[in-house]
């Protein structure tokens, strides 16, 4: 059953079948080029495009209805022949309109309408609705001056063969595809202009799949299944042609993976293996290990093995270590790294701000105490002041920061180990360990420190290097760089994240560690090329963390939210308020402390869709939301705002309020951090700043203002901020969001479950996988069409093992040229993505 629009001459033959797909869609008759720019903004330029824009979904046409019968609102498909047409243009001359009036010999009638862009369309249509012509018409019956009419009805005119008509009501009786469709590009044009090519390719077109695996899942042939999910008779139909299509995109991009993993390990350069040291005497990891004040978990032990045995390997790892804020990553991740020193290797750290670098370099520093080279950098490098006495480093002076059990993300400024630079020896005189280089690189380092650290690893003398944004824009040369450690990978994108790897001699091991892993690297580890490690078990001294939403448009719900805020600082307890801008008039700047507050990393825009810089959301003060005010001109709460109308209040009169944000001094925020966590201040205004690496054992409550303007993945971290010392954290999400949005429902979402991987699974399944072969991280990316990660785990899983038999065999894909032509064609641009994380 076809619109109005007919398809063009057919033409036969493989040959005219390869020529036209790689057609523009423009040349398609009644497309044109207006309707084939509508068409690249949704993802179909060439014909070959178009065959593969599968419908969204498919409608049954129900009961074939009698004229006489018809209500308004019903979607029908009538059977009538054409008693009168004619043609007028509008008022604005823009368009004209042709009417036809059908009619069904038993007292029934109906006008069918249709709007013509150009004065050949209404000619053509005037001809195939002459009177006396028969026809079905399908649309939704509304009115117009009082009689029923059909506007633009879906349209198969007879052409008066035997047997026409009772096909037509068979034909009738089949799903109606309906495409995804824009208000430029309706479905029926869809439908039509698919309908118009695919005989073309009648026996013509090229299989991807070997025919002895389509034989084997018993699946239709490409052409088969194109003309059945095009042009279903049966439900039957299209889905076994759906399946197919599901199974040609997990086999294919199981093939391209397979085949670049074996062609990469022949021609390029192995890593090298980073054996770990077996004499204790002489490993600094093994040292660092006797230094711990609490024992590993059992999870944190496996994954070091894990981790460990890889490294010994030639083969460049690229392994996710994910666990959820507190598990203990950054420990695993700093005894991998003391396994590279222990082999000789060199080992970076890729952290997201400044804040984290250096309390991750602090940690280091600490803990490895008197087993830390001094290269004599001076302490403001540590944005300290000098340590009042060189304490030794088995008593260090207390740290600013309470430490945790665990410092997963965190770490205590300490003056006097960061400085230390003694030798040890072993108890029986043998010497010890090599005290290990570690340099902090960062873009507020000094100019005479930056080029002594470059120097430092460009020799060697550099064992580690911990840096922000500067370790992937500065000139950074690597003597014998082993592993790359990837802190919170949502904060880097593909290209930033791969730029390490090619800073070394030779390809270096890769550990990304999250505690929500971005849909890409979801979709990678269900794929079989990120190899993953978790981390289930907590330490046993993190607190639970409360989280609830509270709707902005309730102004009691916003009132408690302050009273509560008053009521835990009153006590003594910390409390942090995050807002998504700094001033009115900020953007988030880049860099090292990049406030990615509107911006959400791992979508690359807004996190809710409303512009970056919109003016949506604000209803932090209880008086705020009352009345009809309009959401968007409210403007997002500011941290500047917010700090001066807190310390206006008569509420918090008695409390020390300061703020923290990405364009303060290194300095001021070190010093802000440790006032904040001796309990100098009471409430700390922050932007995501704070996201991560900050470890506060005083903070139990934290509000998030205009919460539906992060990510998931930064809201998870940023209530990890709380809790983390004796008492329990609660986390308050203040929005405007309308209660039925998408906004709304990735709040709820995150108050319902604190397992950073299942939401990581439900970031996936609201903004899909992102290109598996290419640089997006999350969206709907052209690799996948049909195939959905978390639905047809079970099916990749079963074209991966089929896959990499196929290439094992024949890894340059000799005896399946037609599989290699369609992985050249559609996927070679993103191969160079393959095995980035």
């Amino acid at each position: 059953m076809g619109p109005i629009l007919r398809g063009v001459e057919r033409a036969g033959g493989p040959d005219r079948a390869a020529q036209r797909l790689e057609d523009s869609v423009a040349t398609i008759k009644g497309v044109g080029a207006y309707r084939a720019r509508a068409l690249k903004a949704l993802g179909v330029e060439t014909v070959e495009d178009l065959l593969h824009f599968f419908p969204r979904r498919y409608e049954r046409p129900g009961q074939m209805t009698p004229l006489g019968n018809l209500r308004i609102g019903d979607h029908v498909t009538v059977l009538g022949t054409v008693a009168s047409s004619s043609a007028r243009t509008t008022r604005d001359q823009k368009r004209q309109v042709v009417t036809a009036t059908v009619v069904d010999g038993h007292g029934g009638e109906v006008d069918l309408t249709f709007f013509c862009p150009r004065p050949h369309h209404a000619k053509s249509a005037l001809a195939r609705l002459s009177p006396g012509a028969q026809g079905l018409f399908t649309g939704i019956v509304s009115e117009y001056g009082g009689r029923l009419q059909l506007t633009h009805p879906a349209t198969n005119m007879f052409l008066g063969m035997p047997g026409e008509i009772e096909q037509a009501k068979i034909d009738h009786d089949a799903p109606i595809p309906i495409y995804p469709a824009s208000s430029k590009v309706p479905s029926w044009l869809i439908q039509a202009a698919i309908a118009s090519v695919l005989p073309d390719f009648e026996g013509g077109m090229s299989d991807p799949l070997p025919q002895d695996i389509v034989i084997l899942e018993g699946i239709p042939s490409l052409h088969q299944a194109m003309e059945w999910i095009h042009r279903p008779k049966t439900d039957d139909d299209w889905k076994r042609a759906r399946y197919r299509f599901l199974f040609e995109e997990a086999f294919t991009a199981q093939v391209a993976l397979a085949r670049r993993r074996v062609e990469t390990a022949a021609m390029r350069a192995k890593s090298r293996p980073l054996l770990p040291v077996d004499q204790a005497e002489r490993s600094v990891l093994a040292a660092f290990d006797s230094r711990l004040e609490f024992d590993l978990t059992a999870d944190q032990k496996l994954a070091g093995q894990v981790i460990a045995a890889h490294l010994s390997e030639t083969s460049p790892m690229q392994r996710l270590l994910q666990g959820d804020v507190g598990s203990g990553k950054t420990v695993v991740a700093l005894r991998a790294m003391l396994q590279v020193v222990d082999a000789g290797g060199q080992a970076a750290l890729l952290a997201p701000t400044e804040v984290l670098a250096q309390q991750h370099f602090q940690t280091l520093c600490r803990i490895l105490g008197p087993l830390r080279a001094t290269p004599g950098e001076p302490a403001e490098l540590l944005d300290l002041p000098p340590p009042a006495s060189e304490a030794p480093a088995e008593e260090p002076s207390p740290p600013a920061v309470s430490p945790s059990e665990h410092p997963d993300d965190a770490a205590e400024p300490d003056g006097a180990d960061a400085h230390h630079s003694a030798r040890p020896d072993s108890a029986d005189g043998h010497q010890g360990p090599a005290p290990v280089n570690i340099r902090l690189l960062t873009r507020s380092l000094g100019a005479a420190a930056r080029r002594e650290t470059l120097a430092d690893l460009a020799s060697g003398r550099a064992g580690i290097v911990i840096g922000t944004h500067a370790l992937l824009s500065e000139p950074v040369d690597f003597a014998d760089l082993g592993l790359v450690v990837i802190d919170e990978q949502h904060r880097f994108g593909v290209e930033q994240r791969d730029v390490l790897r090619t800073r070394g001699t030779r390809p270096p091991h890769v550990l990304v560690m999250t505690a929500t892993p971005i849909p890409r690297s979801i979709a990678m580890t269900v794929f079989g090329e990120l190899e993953q490690v978790t981390l289930h078990q907590m330490p046993g001294n993190r607190q639970p963390v409360a989280t609830h939403v509270v709707h902005g448009s309730r102004p009691a719900w916003v009132e408690r939210v302050w009273q509560r805020v008053a009521e835990e600082a009153e006590a003594g307890q910390g409390v942090f308020i995050v807002c998504p801008r700094i001033d009115a008039n900020d953007d988030p700047p880049a860099g090292d402390d990049a406030d990615s507050t509107a911006i959400d990393p791992d979508a690359g825009g807004p996190a809710t869709g409303t512009a970056a810089g919109g003016r949506a959301g604000g209803a932090w003060k209880p008086h705020a939301a009352p009345g009809k005010t309009a959401a968007a001109a409210r403007p997002l709460a500011t941290v500047e705002e917010v700090a001066g109308w807190l310390r206006a209040d008569e509420r918090f009169a008695r409390l020390r309020v300061e703020t923290i944000h990405g364009r303060q001094p290194a300095e001021v925020k070190e010093r802000t951090m440790q006032e904040f966590a001796t309990g100098v201040i009471d409430l700390l205004v922050a932007t995501t700043v704070i996201e991560v690496g900050v470890d506060i054992a005083r903070a139990t409550l934290m509000v998030v203002l205009d919460a539906d303007r992060f990510g998931l993945a930064q809201l998870h971290q940023l209530r990890g901020r709380v809790g983390r010392g004796s008492e329990p954290g609660t986390c308050l999400l203040v929005s405007n969001a309308p209660p039925d949005s998408l906004a709304m429902r990735r709040l709820e979402a995150i108050a319902r479950t604190a397992d950073g991987f299942e939401l990581a699974k439900l970031d996936l399944d609201l903004r899909h996988e992102g290109d598996i072969l290419g640089a997006a991280q999350s969206g709907e990316g052209r690799t996948l069409r049909l195939l959905r990660v978390t639905r047809d785990e079970v099916l990749i899983g079963k074209a991966r093992a089929m896959a990499w038999d196929l290439v094992a065999g024949d890894p340059r894909l000799l005896a399946h040229p037609i599989l290699a032509d369609y992985l050249a064609r559609r996927l070679s641009a993103r191969e160079d993505y393959l095995e980035r994380t």
